[in-house]
């Protein structure tokens, strides 16, 4: 039996709705607490503001990891930026010196129909490709071929000029250096 219906029998009060009016008003000013805010009410939306509260703590841990994270690849980024550079120049110089190797072994090429080797040059001339536009793939290719001929004997006794600058310099042929070699110490 609730307090209510004690009180009223106690002091010989009678009445089934007077005893229930009074039981909700007694269970509406026990559930007002806190400013009039029913206790469940009060509850639930305190529940829910501790749980936003968790969540901002957890999504403000997530900012700083990625922070952390952006801050070291950003770091990584430069360090590789400057190895590329340093890749891009390497390469340029690779390049430079395969193009530079690749227009002194093209003079042997560069014969007259009078010469007594122009025969043969112009039969090996056919395994090459030529022009000022060539790719890099090209000269590469180009110097594999003079090479993989040259260590078969296919330029044997063939004298070219292959210093511009003095043309009374001859050698037997030109000889194809590892443009690598140079990057090796």
């Amino acid at each position: 039996m609730s307090k209510i219906q004690e009180l009223a029998t106690k002091h010989g009060v009678e009445g089934a709705e007077f005893i229930a009016e009074a039981q909700a008003l007694l269970t509406t000013a026990e559930s007002k607490q806190t400013d009039g805010i029913p206790v469940a009410r009060f509850n639930t939306v305190i529940a829910e503001r501790n749980e936003l509260r968790a969540d901002k703590a957890e999504l403000e841990s997530k900012i700083t990891a990625f922070e952390t994270t952006k801050t070291e690849l950003e770091t990584k980024v430069t360090e590789l930026e400057a190895v590329k550079t340093k890749f891009d120049n390497y390469q340029t110089t690779i390049d430079k010196t395969t193009k530079d190797e690749w227009s002194k072994v093209a003079k042997v090429f560069e014969v007259d129909e009078s010469d007594a080797n122009f025969e043969r040059i112009s039969k090996l001339k056919a395994n090459y490709k030529f022009g000022e536009d060539l790719e890099m793939a090209d000269i590469r290719e180009n110097l594999k071929t003079y090479k993989l001929q040259e260590s078969a004997g296919g330029f044997k006794d063939i004298e070219v000029n292959v210093d511009d600058d003095d043309p009374a310099k001859k050698t037997v042929k030109p000889k194809v250096d590892d443009p690598l070699a140079a990057f090796d110490n």
